[in-house]
C-alpha cells in the first residue's frame, strides 16, 4: 500500500479482486485500521498518512513481487475489460479517475520489463484516458520510446498520433502536425490504410483550428474515402460527422444538417449509440442558430437521454450545457442557470475542468446579461483562473473579453480597453479570428461611446472585414449596424439608412430577431431626427413589439422612450409623460441607470415646455447628477443646457449665460457640433433679450452656419427666425419680413407647426407696427389658432395680447380690455411675469386714454413694480413715462 499512490479505492468491493491470493484480506485491513497505520477516506478508500507512507518505503525498499504481480494483473484485466479510452461511460470513467495514479505506477513498472503487445495496448488505452482527464503525457512519451525500441511499429505510430493530439489540443499546432506526419510515415510504411486515414482526420482537425476549412474538408473527404475502401463504416461515419461539424462552423447549416443526419444513420445502422447521440447533439446545436429553439430542445433532450442510458456522463452534461445555452438565448436566465450549474457539477465530478470552467463562464455571461456585474465578475475571474491553470489560453481570453464587456457597460472605458486588447492579442496568437474580431468590435463600440467616431469607424470596418473573411455574416452585420449608428450620430442620415437597412436584411436572413429589431429601432431614430414622426412611430412600435416578444425589456424600454420623445416633439405632453414614466420604470427595474436618467431628463424638458420651471429644474438636476456619476458627459451637458434654458425663460440671464457657455464648451470638447450650435443659439437669444442686437446677430449667424453645415434645417430655421426678430426690433421691417417668411417656409416643409406659427405671429406683429391692422389681425388669429391646437398656451396668449394691442390702436378700448385681461390671466397662470406686466401696462394705457387717471395710475405702478422686480428696465421706464403723462394731464408739473 505504501507504493500505491491512490491507496486501495472502494476497498470493500476492490480488495478481493485485487489480491485474490492473499488470505483473510478483511481481517488484515481491520487490524491495520485499528492500529492507525492506515485510514479510510470519505470515499471508502484505504490510504496511508504521508509520513507513515514515506517511512514504510524505507522499510520495504521494494514491493512484494507476488502482491505486485497480482495488482498488475488486476489492473491490466480491468483496463482490457473496461476499455478506458472510450472514457465516456460513467462506471469506467469513475474507475479510471479513482485508480489513475495506481495504473500509472503499475504501467511504469511494466514498461521497464519485457512487456507484451496486449499489455502495451492496454496501457495505450489508459494513456488516452489519462491525457484527456488529467492533461498528462508523461506515460505516453515513455511508451513511444519503449514501442520504438521493441519494433512494435503500428502501436508506436498510434502512440505518436495520440501525442500529436495532445499537442494540438494545447494549441501547439506545428508540433502536433509534425507528430502526425511522423505517425503517417510509419503507417504508410506498414501499409496501414486505417492508420493513414486516422492521420488525415487529425491533420484536418489541426488545419481547421487555423481556419483553413477548405483544406480540412479536403483531408476529411480523403480519410472518409479510405475508410469506405477498407469497409470501415465507423471510420467513415466519424469523418462524415467531422465534415458536418466544419459546415456548421462555417455557417453552412443546411449542408451540415445533411451530413450529420447521414452520419447518424450510419451510426444507428451499425449499432453505435454513442456516435448517433453525438450527431443528434450536433444537430441540436445547429437549430438554435436559426432560432428553432423548440426543435433544438427536442433533439438535445433526446441525445441526452441516449447518453444517460449508456452511462455517458460527458455526453449528457454536454447536452445539458447546450440546453442551458438555449435558455440563455431565449432570456430564460433562471432556468438556464439551473441547467448550467447541473452540467458544471457533472463535469467537475468526472474531472473535466475545462468544460466545468466553460459552464462557469456561461453562468458569468448570464449575470452580465442581467446586469449583475459584480457577481458576473467573480464567476468570470474564477473561470479565467481555471482556464489559465490548465493552460487553456483561449478560454481565458473569452473570460477576459467578457470582463472587458462588463467594464464597458459600467463606463470604465480605459480599463475595458486594456482587457479587450489583451484578449485580442491572445486570440490573434492562437489564430482565433472570430475572437479577435469580437474584441476589435468591442473596442470600436467603446470609441463610438466616447465620441471618437473616426477611430471607431476604422476598428469596426476592420472587424467587419474579418467577420466577412471567416463567413460570420452576423458579426459583419453587427459591425455594419454600428457603422450606421456612427453615421446617424454625425447626421449623415441617408448613408446611415443604407447601412442599417443592409444590416437589418442580414439579421433577418440569419433569423436574428434581436439584431433586425435593433436596426429597425435605429431607422426609427433617423426618421425621428428628420421630423418624419408618423413613419418613425411605425418603425419604433414594430421594433418594440419584437423586443417584447423575445423578452428584451431593455430594448423595448428604449423604443418606448423614443415614442415618448416623438409625442413630446409633437407637443402631446400628457401622452409623452405616460410613455416616458413607463419606460423609466422599466429602466429602474432592470438597473439601467443611463436609460432611467434619460427619461428623467425628457420629463424635465416636458415640464420646461409647459412652464413648470421649478419642477423641471428638480428633474433635470437629478438626471444631470446621474449622468455625471456614470461618466456620461454628453447627457450631463444636455441637462446643463436645459437648466440654462430655464434660467433664460425666467429672465435670469447672467446665470443662464454661465450654464450655457459651460455646456457649449463640453459639447465642443467631445465634438458634438449640433449641441454646441444649440447653446450658441441660446446665447444669441440672451443677447437679443438684453437688447445687445449686434452681438446677438454674430452668435446667431455663426450658429445658423453650423446648423446648415451639418444639415440641421430645424436649427437653421430657428436662427433665421431670431435674426428676423432682431431686424423687427431694430425697425428693419422689410428685411425682417424676408427672413421670417423664409424661416416659416422651412418650418412648414419639415412639418414643424410650432416654428411656423411663431414666424406667422412675428409677421403679424410687423404688420401691426406698420399700421396694417386688418392684415396683422388675420396672421395673428391664424397663429393663435395653431398655438391653441398644439397646446402652447404661452404663444397663444402672446397672439391674444397682440390682438388686444391692435384693438387698442384702433380705439376699440372695451374689446381690447377683454383680450388683454384674458391674455394677462393666462400669463399669470403659467408664471410668465414679464408678459403679464406688459398686459397690465397696456390696460393702464387704455385707462389713461379713456381719462380714468387714478385707475390707470394703479395699474401702471403695479406693472412698473413687476418690471423692476424682474430687472426689466425698459418696461419700468415705459410705465414711469406713462405715469409722467398722467401727472402732466392732471397739471402736476413738478411731479412730471
Amino acid at each position: 500500500m505504501c507504493y500505491l499512490p491512490n491507496g486501495i479505492p472502494t476497498w470493500e468491493t476492490t480488495i478481493h479482486e485485487m489480491l485474490l491470493k492473499v488470505p483473510k484480506q478483511t481481517l488484515i485491513v481491520s487490524q491495520l485500521l485499528q492500529s492507525g497505520i492506515i485510514y479510510e477516506d470519505n470515499k471508502k478508500g484505504l490510504k496511508l498518512l504521508s509520513p507513515v507512507q514515506e517511512y514504510l518505503k524505507t522499510y520495504f525498499v521494494n514491493p512484494d513481487i507476488n502482491i505486485q504481480s497480482q495488482i498488475c494483473l488486476f489492473y491490466m484485466d480491468k483496463m482490457n475489460v473496461n476499455n478506458l479510452y472510450s472514457l465516456s461511460l460513467r462506471d469506467k470513467t469513475n474507475f479510471g479517475i479513482l485508480h489513475s495514479k495506481n495504473i500509472e505506477w503499475i504501467s511504469d513498472r511494466l514498461l521497464d520489463k519485457n512487456i507484451n503487445e496486449k499489455h502495451l495496448s492496454n496501457i495505450y488505452d489508459f494513456c488516452y484516458f489519462q491525457y484527456v482527464h488529467f492533461g498528462s503525457d508523461r506515460l505516453l512519451q515513455e511508451m513511444i520510446f519503449v514501442t520504438k525500441d521493441i519494433k512494435m511499429q503500428c502501436l508506436n505510430a498510434f502512440r505518436i498520433l495520440l501525442l500529436s493530439r495532445r499537442y494540438w489540443q494545447m494549441h501547439q499546432n506545428e508540433l502536433g502536425k509534425e507528430h502526425v506526419y511522423k505517425a503517417m510515415k510509419i503507417f504508410k510504411k506498414i501499409k496501414s490504410t486505417s492508420g493513414v486515414a486516422e492521420c488525415l482526420k487529425s491533420l484536418a482537425k489541426i488545419v481547421q483550428k487555423t481556419n483553413q476549412d477548405s483544406e480540412a474538408t479536403f483531408k476529411l473527404e480523403r480519410a472518409m474515402q479510405m475508410f469506405e475502401n477498407i469497409g470501415s463504416s465507423l471510420g467513415a461515419a466519424y469523418s462524415l460527422q467531422s465534415l458536418g461539424d466544419i459546415l456548421q462552423i462555417t455557417n453552412q447549416y443546411s449542408d451540415a444538417t445533411v451530413k450529420l443526419e447521414k452520419a447518424m444513420q450510419i451510426f444507428e445502422d451499425i449499432g453505435d449509440s454513442l456516435g448517433a447521440a453525438s450527431c443528434l447533439q450536433s444537430l441540436g446545436d445547429i437549430l438554435p442558430i436559426t432560432n428553432q429553439y423548440s426543435e433544438a430542445t427536442v433533439k438535445l433532450e433526446k441525445a441526452m437521454q441516449i447518453f444517460e442510458n449508456i452511462g455517458d456522463s460527458f455526453g449528457a452534461a454536454s447536452c445539458l450545457r447546450s440546453l442551458g445555452d438555449i435558455l440563455k438565448m431565449t432570456n430564460q436566465y433562471s432556468e438556464a442557470t439551473v441547467k448550467l450549474e447541473k452540467a458544471m457539477q457533472i463535469f467537475e465530478d468526472i474531472g473535466d475542468s475545462l468544460r466545468a470552467a466553460s459552464c462557469l463562464q456561461s453562468l458569468g455571461d448570464i449575470l452580465l446579461m442581467t446586469n449583475q456585474y459584480s457577481e458576473a465578475t467573480v464567476k468570470l475571474e474564477k473561470a479565467m483562473q481555471i482556464f489559465e491553470d490548465i493552460g487553456h489560453s483561449l478560454g481565458a481570453a473569452y473570460c477576459l473579453q467578457s470582463l472587458g464587456a462588463i467594464l464597458q457597460m459600467t463606463n470604465q472605458y480605459s480599463e475595458a480597453t486594456v482587457k479587450l486588447e489583451k484578449a485580442m492579442q491572445i486570440f490573434e496568437d492562437n489564430c482565433d479570428s472570430l475572437g479577435a474580431a469580437s474584441c476589435l468590435q468591442r473596442l470600436g463600440d467603446i470609441l463610438l461611446m466616447t465620441n471618437q467616431y473616426s477611430e471607431a469607424t476604422v476598428k469596426l470596418e476592420k472587424a467587419m472585414q474579418i467577420f466577412e473573411d471567416i463567413g460570420d455574416s452576423l458579426g459583419a452585420a453587427y459591425c455594419l449596424q454600428r457603422l450606421g449608428e456612427i453615421l446617424l450620430m454625425t447626421n449623415q442620415y441617408s448613408e446611415a439608412t443604407v447601412k442599417l437597412e443592409k444590416a437589418m436584411q442580414i439579421f433577418k436572413d440569419n433569423y436574428d430577431s434581436l439584431g433586425a429589431a435593433s436596426c429597425l429601432q435605429r431607422l426609427g431614430d433617423i426618421l425621428l431626427m428628420t421630423n418624419q414622426y408618423s413613419e418613425a412611430t411605425v418603425k419604433l412600435e414594430k421594433a418594440m413589439q419584437i423586443f417584447e416578444d423575445i423578452g428584451h425589456s431593455l430594448r423595448a424600454a428604449c423604443c418606448l422612450q423614443r415614442l415618448g420623445d416623438i409625442l413630446r416633439m409633437t407637443n402631446q405632453y400628457s401622452e409623452a409623460t405616460v410613455k416616458l414614466e413607463k419606460a423609466m420604470q422599466i429602466f429602474e427595474d432592470i438597473g439601467h441607470s443611463l436609460g432611467a436618467a434619460y427619461c428623467l431628463q425628457r420629463l424635465g424638458e416636458i415640464l420646461l415646455m409647459t412652464n413648470q420651471y421649478s419642477e423641471a429644474t428638480v428633474k433635470l438636476e437629478k438626471a444631470m447628477q446621474i449622468f455625471e456619476d456614470i461618466g456620461h458627459s454628453l447627457r450631463a451637458a444636455c441637462c446643463l443646457q436645459r437648466l440654462g434654458d430655464i434660467l433664460l425663460m425666467t429672465n435670469q440671464y447672467s446665470e443662464a449665460t454661465v450654464k450655457l457657455e459651460k455646456a457649449m464648451q463640453i459639447f465642443e470638447d467631445i465634438g458634438h457640433s449640433l449641441r454646441a450650435a444649440c447653446c450658441l443659439q441660446r446665447l444669441g437669444d440672451i443677447l437679443l433679450m438684453t437688447n445687445q442686437y449686434s452681438e446677438a446677430t454674430v452668435k446667431l449667424e455663426k450658429a445658423m452656419q453650423i446648423f446648415e453645415d451639418i444639415g440641421h434645417s430645424l436649427g437653421a430655421a430657428y436662427c433665421l427666425q431670431r435674426l428676423g426678430d432682431i431686424l423687427q426690433m431694430t425697425n428693419q421691417y422689410s428685411e425682417a419680413t424676408v427672413k421670417l417668411e423664409k424661416a416659416m417656409q422651412i418650418f412648414e416643409d419639415i412639418g414643424h407647426s410650432l416654428g411656423a406659427a411663431y414666424c406667422l405671429q412675428r409677421l403679424g406683429e410687423i404688420l401691426l407696427m406698420t399700421n396694417q391692422y386688418s392684415e396683422a389681425t388675420v396672421k395673428l388669429e391664424k397663429a393663435m389658432q395653431i398655438f391653441e391646437d398644439i397646446g402652447h398656451s404661452l404663444r397663444a396668449a402672446c397672439c391674444l395680447q397682440r390682438l388686444g394691442d391692435i384693438l387698442l390702436m384702433t380705439n376699440q378700448y372695451s374689446e381690447a380690455t377683454v383680450k388683454l385681461e384674458k391674455a394677462m390671466q393666462i400669463f399669470e397662470d403659467i408664471g410668465h411675469s414679464l408678459r403679464a406686466a406688459c398686459c397690465l401696462q397696456r390696460l393702464g394705457d387704455i385707462l389713461l386714454m379713456t381719462n380714468q387717471y387714478s385707475e390707470a395710475t394703479v395699474k401702471l405702478e403695479k406693472a412698473m413694480q413687476i418690471f423692476e422686480d424682474i430687472g426689466h428696465s425698459l418696461g419700468a421706464a415705459y410705465c414711469l413715462q406713462r405715469l409722467g403723462d398722467i401727472l402732466q394731464m392732471t397739471n402736476q408739473y413738478s411731479e412730471v
